[in-house]
């Protein structure tokens, strides 16, 4: 009789791959409890079930066991991630506050050192907030309500207006601040940072105007708290060793190169490394780790140390790096990997890479699950996977196996053919790493590099080098300045040469581009069939199925991108920014124009939301951009905009284009060096559709001509959108000397309006809307509670930003209207 032990060919992949199955029926668990939310009860029951009904089958029949054992496994990774993702403590500091900010004071303990973060400059911040911030997490242990005090659990982040210099890792401090919850998001496409704060074991954010208002009155004796202060002490101890040597502009990336300290590095240095596909460079991970053992290595071998003496001293470096990095996830991966093979070799044990990457992966997310979610933690894996597979292809054979094949007869054409093949398998590795990881690159950043498949060749060996001298820099000075500084002049050109490189990189025409969104099906499907491939032809043997699909689904993803969604209606969408204006238009043929585009904090932050806005609607190309009045509220997101996406028009008013104000100059400038037209326009203008097929109109209705003794918001530019016998009326920040140029033409019935100036007292009076007799009025702020606005409910339905969410405004070619918030469920 057969036996039916493994009978299946799927039993035989789990022989072959132990901790590859284990591990991802753990992270499945993982990855359900966080969209499905079961209860703990139900997962320990089930693992309890399972592992029960296992163990009665376990002599009868061998593929039940197998996948009972293999629920338990996925039960379990649900049960640890509700452990560490819910909190059913009732004095838990997230149940006791809500989505409004409360003042409360707060006593708890400093649980990691504090990220200082210098100013912010440019014209898209306003001058009275470049100040300087500090952030962190808090342990709560007590909480104060008005007069009294309880006892309080949980972790909370901190967010500091100034630099608490003063305030360590493991000081108990007294703070007082807001209290909130994060709100779920408010636009399409926008980031979960509610999921983001609690995968860092955060439940609610405390936001504190002033340092004075941070107080230490005491320390945690601990080993931990000990532990962390003398990580702490180390990394700026390297910190003030590479500000002795190196210039301002070399020591945020230096820092971030070697110690993985992004707090001080410039955003034009970012995007210049995320623009050619380098990011993984600031990345420190399984370089950084390789490198720091060479030297070790080296070391070792200069005073003679045995083999199982260098392996001991290599695994105390890797632990020790990865202490001093902070446990990040890349390098504990890196640095695991690094200990099981140096455990192998003690044992003279051969290590199996894949086995060994999914043991690390299991560690990683026993240790804190919410790791498989996070992008960077992706990326490493999947990196180290396209190198281990690759690696495994023959590329000589295939090589040496071509048709009119010679074999070399000189040395030097050996060498020649050596270098080639060199080049050769290094150019396959870099460019499996780039195909396997786009598509989740293009899903999270809309971004593709096709020039980071050059400079992989020639940056990584400069940067290997540089990351070399670094660590060597590091470990002498500490010991010696002087022997430091001589070090340290190689690698601060070394530095140098790659800040430029990057900086050509990113110029290079086609060198980067954004695209738009491809959706979560396409990429859980092209990893799905990757997975498959590799199961099923674990050492790249012949051509399968799955290798067919692979490339066909791989085109299919990079063309859904450039595809451009069916549009049979105008859409206008006033997005959520705050106390400012973003307001989207979606014309029938497929053009995109954006009325204002700021906020009256960092403008970055409207022009994400106008970004991952449009990004969720397919959009590439922005055809026009209009400006309603020169304030910073209103144009602090272009900047961004123009960086991100092609704008050919730009219109204005002339009193825009004359103004003062700062950071209007950088915009024209900014403007005219993106190609794109600047174009001023006044009352009675219109603006067409370029392409055929489309009869909205946008109407001019105010400013008139430049006024000299009239504000800039009175000299707004309202327009009127027409299409379908419907209307809306954008009017930017007008108020009473404009609305009264407004109201001396004939009465226009609108169906929508946008509240002037945010809801203002002063620009929301009643002519205007007995004018206008709107069916609906949009205020985009950043508080609902605006009393004196309340008349408007009496003849029209009145929607907020602040409450709503987005509101889209949709007319159909049959003139059907329909005003969509984003939050409906608040309406």
């Amino acid at each position: 009789m057969q036996s039916e032990q493994f009978p299946s060919q799927q039993l035989q992949i789990i022989r072959q791959h132990p901790a590859q199955v284990v591990v991802l029926c753990f992270a499945s668990g993982i990855a359900f409890d966080r969209f499905f939310s079961i209860p703990l009860a139900g997962w320990l029951g089930t693992a309890t079930i399972g592992y029960a009904l296992a163990a009665w089958c376990w002599r009868s029949r061998s593929t039940a066991v197998t996948a009972l054992l293999l629920l338990t496994l996925f039960a379990l990774g649900g049960t640890r991630h509700y452990l560490s993702w819910q909190s059913d403590s009732p004095n838990d500091v997230v149940h006791l506050t809500t989505v409004d900010p409360q003042v409360v004071r707060i006593v708890g303990v400093v649980t990691k050192p504090l990220e200082i973060f210098d100013r912010p400059t440019g014209p898209h911040i306003p001058p009275w907030l470049g100040v300087d911030r500090s952030t962190g997490f808090l342990r709560c242990e007590q909480i104060q309500h008005g007069n009294d005090w309880r006892t309080a659990t949980g972790v909370l982040r901190i967010d500091v207006m100034g630099r608490l210099d003063h305030v360590q890792v493991g000081d108990r401090i007294n703070v007082l601040g807001q209290l909130s919850q994060p709100a779920s998001p408010m636009n399409p496409g926008e980031f979960q940072y509610a999921d983001s704060l609690r995968s860092q074991g955060a439940g609610c954010r405390l936001r504190v105007k002033h340092t004075a208002n941070v107080q230490v009155v005491g320390q945690e004796n601990s080993l931990a708290a000990w532990l962390a202060k003398r990580r702490t002490a180390i990394r700026n101890q390297c910190r003030l060793n590479l500000a002795a040597v190196l210039p301002p502009a070399s020591q945020a990336l230096a820092a971030s190169l070697l110690l993985g300290d992004r707090t001080q590095l410039p955003d034009e240095l970012k995007n210049q490394f995320a623009e050619t596909g380098m990011m993984h460079l600031l990345a420190v991970s399984g370089i950084n780790v390789g490198i720091l053992l060479a030297i070790v290595l080296g070391i070792g071998r200069t005073l003679n140390l045995g083999s199982r003496q260098l392996a001991i001293a290599m695994i105390g470096a890797a632990i020790l790096f990865m202490w001093i990095t902070d446990h990040q996830p890349s390098v504990i991966r890196a640095g695991l990997l690094a200990i099981f093979g140096l455990v192998a070799s003690l044992f003279g044990r051969p290590s199996q890479g894949m086995n060994t990457l999914a043991v690390c992966a299991l560690i990683l997310i026993l240790w804190h699950p919410p790791d498989i979610f996070d992008i960077g933690a992706q990326l490493s894996f999947l990196a180290v996977i396209a190198i281990l597979q690759a690696s495994r292809v023959p590329l000589a054979d295939y090589w040496r196996n071509r048709l009119a094949y010679v074999e070399p007869q000189t040395r030097f054409a050996q060498l020649r053919e050596s270098i080639f093949l060199g080049l050769a398998k290094m150019y396959f590795v870099t460019g499996t790493i780039w195909i396997v990881t786009l598509p989740l690159i293009i899903y999270t950043f809309h971004l593709v590099t096709p020039i980071g498949l050059l400079m992989d060749l020639f940056l990584v060996p400069v940067a290997t080098v540089v990351l070399g001298m670094g660590y060597v820099f590091l470990c002498v000075s500490m010991v010696s300045s002087w022997a430091g500084a001589i070090i340290g002049l190689p690698f601060s050109w070394g530095l140098t040469a790659m800040q430029s490189a990057v900086a050509w990189g990113q110029n290079v025409p086609l060198g980067h581009f954004f695209v738009s969104s491809i959706p979560s099906w396409w990429v859980i499907g092209f990893y799905l069939i990757a997975a498959l491939v590799w199961l099923r032809i674990p050492a790249w043997r012949g051509w399968g199925w799955g290798t067919r699909i692979w490339p066909v689904w791989m085109m299919i993803g990079l063309a859904i991108p450039w595809l451009s969604p069916s549009v049979t209606s105008l859409r206008c969408t006033v997005l959520s920014v705050g106390h400012g204006l973003a307001c989207v238009l979606e014309l029938p043929s497929g053009e995109t124009v954006i009325y204002d585009t700021g906020t009256l904090g960092d403008g970055r932050r409207a022009a994400r939301t106008v970004e991952r806005y449009l990004r969720s609607r397919g959009k590439r190309v922005i055809d026009a951009m209009i400006l309603s009045h020169a304030d910073h509220d209103h144009f602090s997101g272009m900047f961004e905009l123009f960086h991100r996406f092609p704008i050919p028009q730009l219109f204005a008013t002339q009193q825009s284009a004359q103004s003062r104000q700062p950071g209007v100059k950088e915009l024209w400038n900014l403007a005219q060096r993106s190609g794109s037209h600047v174009q001023l326009l006044q009352t009675a203008d219109q603006l067409h559709s370029a392409r055929s097929g489309s009869d909205v109109r946008l109407l001019v209705l105010h400013p008139s001509r430049p006024a000299v003794k009239v504000s800039d918001n009175s000299q707004s530019l309202a327009i009127a959108v027409e299409y379908a016998g419907r209307r809306i009326l954008l009017t930017g920040d007008i108020e009473l000397q404009g609305i009264d140029a407004l109201l001396t033409q004939p009465p226009m019935k609108c169906d929508v309006v946008l509240s002037p100036h945010h809801g203002a007292k002063v620009s929301n009076i009643p002519p205007l809307y007995d004018w206008c007799s709107p069916d609906f009025v949009i205020v985009s702020a950043a508080t609902a509670d605006i009393p004196h606005l309340e008349f408007i409910k009496k003849f029209s339905q009145l929607l907020s930003t602040a409450s709503s969410g987005a509101i889209t405004i949709e007319i159909r070619q049959d003139g059907t209207l329909q005003v969509l918030p984003f939050r409906s469920n608040l309406n």
